[in-house]
């Protein structure tokens, strides 16, 4: 009922536009419609620099936290990350990669954001434990790419986008506002957050914050 009340809505608020062509749709729209275009500009130039992530690895089952013997059973996460070369080198979070015995990455295709690719197998580069950042590679070359922009230039309210695979749902871009550029999640800690309102979820993890010039700002975090 939900689902269907929304595209009656959507069908009902474009009917009227049916009859003009798309650029007279476009100029009579107002700064709406241009700020509407300008993040899907955005979003076509970012989402092909983007990747799902799927680690392999082994794990304690339950009956380690009773204090019991347990077997090692097969775990497997996901995630996402950035290409941050046109040689294959990616950035994600550690915690996407930790443990895994078999890394593999699967590419966007074009504007759409939604994997075509074959899977292709990934090796790790280097870890961060304490930033929770790690770099893996393809091989793979020309790839789209993106680079980080200057963390001076970001400040509270700005705008910014969220890139990722939440719930294993690839190509997924969501908006919000940077709330804090110095936010500590606890007391004690060392190391300093970005704060956003975009939605994130598992499977963003390792994902790229973009301004609305498409740099990236900093790696979502959902875990």
């Amino acid at each position: 009922m939900r689902l269907r009340f929304v595209i009656s809505l959507a069908a009902a608020l474009t009917a009227p536009l049916w009859s003009q062509t798309p650029a007279a749709a476009r100029s009579s729209a107002g700064p709406l419609a241009a700020f509407s275009q300008s993040l899907e500009s955005l979003a076509g130039r970012v989402g092909p620099a983007v990747v799902q992530i799927v680690s392999t690895g082994y794990g304690r089952g339950d009956g380690a936290e009773q204090g019991a013997s347990s077997v090692l059973t097969r775990q497997r996460s996901t995630g996402s990350g950035v290409i941050l070369s046109e040689d294959g080198f990616i950035v994600t979070n550690y915690h996407v990669v930790q443990g895994a015995r078999k890394i593999e990455v699967r590419l966007a295709a074009g504007e759409s954001g939604i994997p075509q690719e074959p899977v292709m197998l990934a090796k790790l580069i280097g870890v961060d434990r304490q930033t929770d950042v790690a770099v893996i590679k393809i091989e793979r070359t020309a790839l789209p790419h993106l680079s980080f922009g200057d963390p001076k230039n970001v400040h509270v309210g700005q705008v910014v986008m969220a890139f990722g695979s939440p719930l294993g749902l690839a190509g997924s871009v969501s908006m919000g506002v940077i709330s804090s550029t110095a936010r500590l999640v606890h007391e004690d800690d060392s190391i300093a957050y970005l704060q956003t309102d975009a939605p994130i979820n598992p499977g963003n993890s390792g994902g790229p914050l973009v301004d609305t010039g498409g740099q990236v700002v900093g790696l979502t975090l959902s875990s």
